[in-house]
């Protein structure tokens, strides 16, 4: 099922060097939260709809290089009752990025790179986000690929981030609601919209 699964919390340290691979769900899931501190990991999922890191809490990167690969396409989710895509990264709350090295790809029909329910804030580090696939589709309902969506505010204050999107409907950065930029380096290159904020 999950490559690596834990019902509290999972912490990555100096000195691991970590390897998954899942072919039928999530690489790394866990329900309170994911802290990566340092180290290499490296995780390539395959399933539909699936999530390379999977946290129902807070996910929190300090440091270490994460590399992250998602190839399913998208799927109908009976239980929700709504199309899901993949993604590289996917937390219900909060995802802090306070250094180290993300390097985030996802090759199929309506994926993510980085997709967040709550907040997403950039403080450090750098972040690299390729999405190659396109919409995905079911009757009415759909999944566009995203290099970073995140449902609530986006705070960039430092770090380097760089995305490219360049299947069909694909957006590089999008927030539904405020997106503040202080510092940092930020590039999008998007089929559609590069920088998409709901709100001023």
């Amino acid at each position: 099922n999950n490559g690596i699964h834990s019902a509290d919390y999972i912490t990555f340290s100096n000195g691991c060097n970590i390897y998954v691979q899942a072919t039928e769900n999530h690489g790394v899931k866990a329900n309170d939260g994911i802290f990566i501190n340092g180290g290499i990991l490296n995780v390539e999922v395959s399933a539909a709809a699936a999530k390379g890191i999977n946290s129902e809490s807070h996910i929190i990167i300090n440091g270490g290089r994460t590399t992250v690969l998602t190839s399913g396409n998208g799927a109908y989710d009976t239980t929700d009752k709504s199309v899901k895509g993949a993604a590289c990264i996917k937390t219900d709350s909060i995802l802090t990025v306070n250094g180290g090295e993300l390097w985030l790809k996802s090759t199929g029909s309506g994926g993510k790179g980085i997709n967040v329910d709550m907040e997403a804030n950039f403080n450090g580090g750098s972040v690299y986000v390729i999405t190659t696939g396109g919409q995905y589709k079911i009757n009415n309902d759909s999944s566009s690929p995203k290099g970073i969506k995140v449902d609530g505010n986006i705070n960039i204050s430092g770090g380097r981030i760089w995305v490219r999107t360049s299947g069909y409907n694909g957006e590089g950065i999008e927030t539904k609601k405020q997106m503040t930029i202080t510092g940092g380096e930020v590039a999008s290159y998007a089929y559609d919209d590069a920088i998409n904020s709901k709100r001023d």
